[in-house]
């Protein structure tokens, strides 16, 4: 596909007119993704959330989109953010996503009880996301479930998948269960490359 190679080959000005004359015929979420996205790296953002809009406005019921948007507005309303994640589960109960990053967004609203109902929903569709596993664990954790959050966060940081962030996470949960031990082997064994990530794992190194 000659828009996808072009934003790889990071030609931003042809993954954009490339993309368009795709989109002409086949209007879908790849597309849509590297029109945004060719649009955002030559520096136009409103540009990029025009033509979301614009997008949504034909096709209302486009998931990928739908899941699109209330991503993007996380950074600027989180109240926005789930009111639109909501409207996407209410749409689509057993859309995955939507119930990971609505039980996510009520994580930090310290809004446990229903956080952890929808983690629990997002679990059963995907249950080996380390993602899904990792915000689950994560929501058990500050219910003062330490231990079933060492099992569900044991399991997402063992995917070859596993982010810096997911491993984080499980290092914190054994730490709070007492599984100092472990702890320190498994700071040995992963390799952390990312200086916040870094710098966490040396605060959590100075509890064990």
């Amino acid at each position: 596909m000659q828009a996808q190679a072009a934003f790889v080959n990071k030609d931003f000005e042809k993954a954009l007119n490339e993309g368009k004359i795709a989109y002409q015929t086949q209007p879908d979420p790849l597309h849509t993704r590297i029109i945004m996205a060719s649009l955002e790296r030559l520096g136009k953002a409103d540009e990029s959330e025009q033509f979301l809009q614009n997008h949504l406005k034909q096709f209302p019921n486009d998931q990928s989109a739908l899941l699109l948007s209330a991503e993007r507005s996380i950074a600027n309303s989180t109240d926005e953010a789930i009111t639109k994640y909501e409207n996407i589960v209410k749409a689509n109960p057993k859309n995955a996503v939507a119930l990971n990053n609505l039980a996510y967004l009520y994580k930090e609203q310290k809004q446990l009880d229903k956080a952890l109902g929808l983690a629990e929903k997002a679990v059963e569709l995907v249950p080996n996301s380390p993602e899904i596993l990792d915000t689950y664990g994560e929501i058990l954790l500050l219910k003062g479930n330490a231990k079933q959050a060492v099992e569900v966060l044991e399991k997402s940081a063992s995917s070859p998948s596993a982010s810096e962030t997911v491993k984080l996470h499980y290092l914190q949960a054994l730490v709070s269960n007492g599984q100092t031990d472990m702890a320190k082997r498994k700071i040995k064994q992963y390799q952390f490359v990312t200086p916040a990530i870094v710098e966490q794992i040396k605060a959590l190194e100075q509890k064990l």
